[in-house]
């Protein structure tokens, strides 16, 4: 595939994520799907909310819709990947900038992880409704104590997407990519169902990535592929594999009938854990492919945690739509527009675990590095 794609594809991917992200943050407190109607109207919320909707109805400087801690762990995924040195050390690379992340979420200061330029980026670091086992995990990380996360929410899998988009960028074996989404994942969250969800999303946005011309019906074939391959690799995990084939099962053959939107959704589950978020985005994609904006609101307008399955839903589609597919008025609105871009470009650019080429770049970055 054209290299010129592939970045369009990339940039698609991250900022598709942080739209969903932004769209569902103003509604995920609102426990129906008629509050959200009687907040914003007969089709839910279908455009970026630019006021201090937590407080009043002022608009925000710079009329910037915000995101949450999905898109900011993102990033510093995004971040950490680029700073590993070898493939070995990919995993702790991103655990480091993870911790880096939570130190700022706490005000703790530490020379040892204040590496990032991304500490210097206004709004990236500001306490966005973070998930609460991420922070207890990434504290323990710190410090070096004992917590074992046995979560299966959907935080562990929300920031995996740049960890598809370098590996597909650079040739990466697609289960070797796969199984490292794991391992990242696991830096938090450590139940089955939270890791190999993680695993197949990457599965899946790999294969977007790669594929210059996808379908509804190859997007369809990628999610039947990616099924069969976490049960390779996870062959043991047959609780966590059984719950996620028949949540993602649901969610195909709701894609395929007239219910509903709202309906469909809601009777796949919140998205608050790993398996439901992602059903729900993989419904939404599937259902509303080639329509990124149907696709989106039909992830956010639910019960639940709307900015996790408009994060992961964004992710999927914006990686088969691409950037310049990507409405104007949503991507003029996000939130982080210049940052997120920037980080997609790294990804497209930077051959992996190539240490000069990635600090050439940051220096070249309009942003100080610490």
């Amino acid at each position: 595939m054209m290299t010129m794609n592939l970045r369009n594809k990339m940039r698609g991917s991250l900022m598709g994520g942080a739209i969903g992200d932004a769209m569902g943050y103003p509604v995920k407190a609102i426990n129906s799907y008629a509050g959200i109607q009687a907040k914003y109207g007969v089709n839910g919320i279908t455009r970026m909310d630019i006021t201090r909707w937590w407080l009043d109805n002022e608009e925000l400087e710079e009329g910037k819709a915000l995101v949450t801690d999905k898109t900011q762990m993102t990033l510093y995924t995004a971040w950490g990947l680029l700073n590993a040195h070898s493939q070995e050390d990919s995993v702790n690379s991103v655990r480091e900038a993870c911790i880096e992340w939570y130190l700022a979420q706490v005000g703790w200061r530490n020379t040892e992880f204040e590496q990032s330029w991304l500490r210097k980026v206004e709004g990236l670091n500001e306490r966005r409704d973070a998930d609460y086992t991420s922070l207890l995990a990434l504290k323990a990380a710190f410090t070096d104590e004992f917590f074992f996360s046995r979560s299966n929410g959907n935080a562990g899998m929300t920031r995996i997407a740049p960890v598809a988009l370098y590996a597909a960028a650079n040739g990466l074996d697609i289960l070797k990519a796969d199984q490292q989404a794991a391992e990242i994942a696991k830096i938090t969250h450590l139940d089955p169902l939270a890791y190999i969800a993680a695993a197949l999303e990457c599965h899946i946005i790999y294969r977007l990535a790669t594929d210059a011309t996808p379908s509804r019906e190859s997007l369809s074939a990628y999610i039947q592929e990616g099924m069969n391959a976490v049960k390779g690799l996870y062959a043991e995990e047959t609780e966590a594999l059984d719950r996620l084939q028949g949540t993602v099962n649901k969610a195909l053959a709701l894609a395929a009938t007239c219910t509903p939107a709202a309906q469909a959704v809601e009777s796949i589950g919140e998205g608050k854990f790993a398996d439901e978020a992602l059903a729900i985005a993989l419904y939404c994609s599937l259902k509303h492919f080639g329509n990124f904006e149907a696709a989106i609101t039909a992830a956010v307008n639910h019960k639940g945690a709307s900015e996790a399955t408009g994060t992961i839903t964004g992710n999927i589609l914006g990686t088969a739509t691409g950037y310049n597919a990507l409405p104007a008025f949503y991507t003029q609105r996000v939130e982080l527009q210049d940052t997120i871009l920037q980080l997609a470009d790294g990804l497209w650019s930077a051959p992996m675990f190539n240490q000069e080429l990635v600090e050439t770049a940051a220096a070249q970055s309009r942003f100080v590095a610490c």
